[in-house]
């Protein structure tokens, strides 16, 4: 299957399946011990007590930068679909001064489309389903992590008692970029252009599958999601195989515990050739902590907005303003006077 000119060109790990260009290969970063990172981490709420405000880079001796990973629903597109006019300038600014801006996000690449139309900057690569694909600027995989076809059998089996128990709660399988799912009501309240491709459970189960997502349409918060998670979390290998988390206030999300954007970060800088303290990151969710840590632990800038979850302020090491008070152009702004 190709989408935006993905090929599938590849070879199978022990641990998880990965599709990489052959004259890749040498590049390629082993990512299967990745969940040791989670346990490797600079946390700046015990290190220096509080989280700096990003106004303080200035003074940090942190060097310029060079790559900007950022996340998109919460950082630099509102939940109600727009984006902030001053963001979009802001990564026309990074664009103009030679800053390669790179999209870490939850969405396939099919998702993310319309977004990076809709700013007007695209990546030379695109770090999509919660680093569960690294894509480069032609649309071709240079890895995809799969979630093992007995595994998602499994979560399909929780996920029926769950939606039966909560009507409201949707399934959506992402199998090679394309969302889909075995409701008919499943469209994606980030991406209202996009329909929801349908398939029988039954069917989905047996295709290749790198996310699962928790949808529930009503939901006030990401609070509200909490249920769910802790419900899959009870029930799924989350110790030793999966991750699961909330990554907006209308998504939970499964993936394999190698699956992060941070370690999609580690693979995508070792790829290129560029250090981690050269790169800025910057997010709101608990989907963004992997990509705050690996960036940390490599002396890079870290950045929450200022409407971020508890968890990403203990995390990040610096601090930016709210989404609705142009937060997100504002960390801009301070990284392009760090030069």
């Amino acid at each position: 299957m190709k989408i935006f000119g993905i090929n599938n060109n590849g070879f199978t790990s022990n641990n998880i399946d990965i599709k990489i260009k052959k004259n890749n290969m040498t590049n390629f970063y082993n990512i299967r011990n990745s969940h040791k990172l989670m346990s490797d981490t600079v946390s700046f709420k015990g290190k220096d007590g509080l989280i700096k405000p990003i106004t303080n880079l200035k003074n940090s001796n942190k060097k310029p930068i060079k790559m900007f990973f950022t996340d998109i629903d919460g950082t630099i597109r509102k939940y109600d679909g727009k984006i902030p006019e001053n963001a979009r300038k802001g990564i026309h600014m990074l664009q103009n001064a030679g800053v390669s801006v790179i999209y870490a996000t939850g969405r396939s690449s099919l998702e993310l489309k319309p977004v990076m139309d809709d700013i007007g900057v695209k990546s030379d690569y695109l770090i999509t389903q919660q680093g569960g694909a690294v894509l480069d600027k032609n649309g071709n995989i240079l890895f995809e992590d799969k979630i093992k076809p007995e595994t998602v059998k499994k979560i399909a089996q929780i996920g029926l008692k769950l939606t039966k128990q909560d009507p409201q709660l949707k399934m959506v399988f992402y199998i090679e970029g394309v969302p889909t799912s075995n409701s008919h009501d499943a469209k994606l309240p980030t991406n209202q252009s996009l329909d929801t491709s349908y398939m029988p459970l039954e069917d989905m189960v047996k295709m290749n599958v790198t996310k699962v997502l928790f949808l529930k349409k009503d939901s006030k918060s990401m609070n509200e999601m909490n249920a769910t998670r802790d419900a899959l979390r009870n029930e799924l290998d989350v110790e030793n195989e999966l991750t699961v988390f909330n990554s907006g206030k209308w998504y939970c999300e499964v993936s394999n515990k190698t699956t992060s954007k941070g370690q999609a970060i580690k693979f995508l800088t070792q790829h290129i050739g560029i250090n981690l303290d050269e790169c800025a990151a910057i997010g709101d969710a608990e989907n963004d902590l992997d990509m705050m840590k690996t960036v940390n632990n490599g002396n890079g800038v870290s950045i929450a907005m200022g409407n971020a979850q508890d968890c990403v302020f203990e995390e990040a090491e610096f601090k930016t303003q709210h989404i609705n008070d142009d937060g997100y152009f504002i960390a801009i702004k301070q990284i392009l006077e760090n030069e």
